[in-house]
């Protein structure tokens, strides 16, 4: 009868060595898939970040002194906030995403610019080295960052004032072509008028018009648009050269 019989010490030590080798091969391996997730991360909190500032800047008039106004009101009285909520509920402040990346180490904040005003946030990256910032997609260089310059965000604002007050110009426009302007008819809904297109090239005369036709208000007209650009008038729209 044949006997079964254990591993010797010399084949258990062969074994072990092998199962060391393979596990030392996939430790390099893990930490870099984990860091490529952990900074893919950081990357998307500080986007909301940055959309988070300027929302601030946009209510209070300047940019937080630290993050963490972001989500508690340091005391501002147009703080319309939170503006952004930390996604984990801890008590331990390394692992708020609003103030720390995902490798729980504080995101830099700091002033770049002060006319106009120009912040820039960012993490360490994998390589927990401070860069200032940079990044040229190597691991001597792999700063995630973000720039929030007050130049957007004025910007922005101005485009939805321009969009704004476009619609309402055109909106007007269309009112006193369907209401105000009938020669066709021996009894209009109103005493007929010039067509909208007399005024040509000529906003001002023709916002007046509607004003006179109570399409729209006196309040609601504006000769320029947000940047200080004239509205322009082809006949038939208003338009701006500084909007699509």
């Amino acid at each position: 009868m044949q006997l079964n019989r254990g591993f010797s010490l010399i084949e258990l030590v062969v074994v072990i060595t092998v199962m060391a080798i393979i596990a030392g091969a996939m430790i390099p391996t893990s930490v870099a898939i984990l860091d490529i997730e952990r900074a893919k991360a950081t990357s998307e909190d500080l986007t909301a970040i940055q959309t988070a500032l300027q929302n601030y800047y946009t209510d209070v008039g300047s940019f937080p002194a630290n993050l963490s106004a972001l989500s508690t009101n340091p005391g501002a009285a147009t703080w319309h906030g939170p503006y952004l909520l930390p996604k984990y509920n801890t008590t331990d402040p390394t692992d708020n995403n609003v103030t720390h990346d995902r490798w729980r180490r504080a995101f830099i904040y700091r002033t770049i610019a002060t006319t106009p005003p120009q912040f820039f946030i960012y993490s360490m990256g994998p390589n927990r080295a401070d860069n200032n910032g940079q990044n040229n997609n190597t691991n001597a260089l792999d700063d995630i960052s973000r720039t929030v310059l007050v130049t957007d965000i004025v910007n922005q604002q101005r485009r939805t004032l321009g969009l704004q007050q476009i619609a309402i110009f055109n909106a007007a426009i269309a009112n006193y072509e369907k209401y105000a302007y009938n020669p066709g008819s021996t009894t209009p809904p109103v005493p007929a008028v010039p067509h909208i297109y007399t005024w040509t090239n000529n906003w001002a005369a023709a916002a007046q018009q509607l004003i006179n036709r109570n399409m729209m208000s006196a309040a609601q007209n504006a000769a320029n648009d947000p940047w200080g650009s004239p509205y322009l008038f082809n006949g038939t729209r208003v338009y701006s050269a500084n909007l699509p």
